[in-house]
This record gives C-alpha cells, sequence and structure tokens, in this order.
C-alpha cells in the first residue's frame, strides 16, 4: 500500500466545480490549480471542469461515482 502512495500523483488531478466559470468559487478553485502544483511531490496537472446545475447535485454525483482514488475532486460552496 505504500507503494502506491508514492506513485500518486501519476495521472491528471480533476478539481470538479458545481458552479458555472467566473463566479467566486470557480475562480478560487482556478486559484488552487495553480497553486495546489507546488505542493505535489512532482510535476502534475490539475484540470477544473465545471458541472453546474441542480444546486451542485450534478457536480457532487459525479465525483461520488468515480473511483476512490484521489484524482476526483469536487469544489463546493458551502452557504
Amino acid at each position: 500500500m505504500l507503494a502506491a502512495a508514492q506513485d500518486y500523483p501519476n495521472k491528471p488531478i480533476t478539481i470538479v466545480v458545481g458552479m458555472a466559470p467566473g463566479g467566486s468559487v470557480g475562480i478560487t478553485a482556478e486559484i488552487f490549480r495553480e497553486v495546489g502544483k507546488n505542493y505535489l511531490p512532482k510535476p502534475q496537472t490539475i484540470l477544473v471542469e465545471y458541472k453546474p446545475g441542480a444546486a451542485q447535485a450534478i457536480a457532487a454525483d459525479f465525483v461520488f461515482k468515480q473511483a476512490a482514488d484521489g484524482y476526483n475532486l469536487l469544489w463546493a460552496e458551502i452557504s
């Protein structure tokens, strides 16, 4: 199991945003995308994917159906 952790990340990381692009939630996700690269053990692509609608439920449903491997992250607004 330790060997698997040492290989992370070995493919692109996707941040899924449940809001439309251009809003404060999307802007903070984009900032995290740029700054987050500095904290990974090796250079890796971080993508931001927008899935707006249904009060962020579409994005949450998408992420929850993905493998729990740390490559799909939900970026949500809590109000």
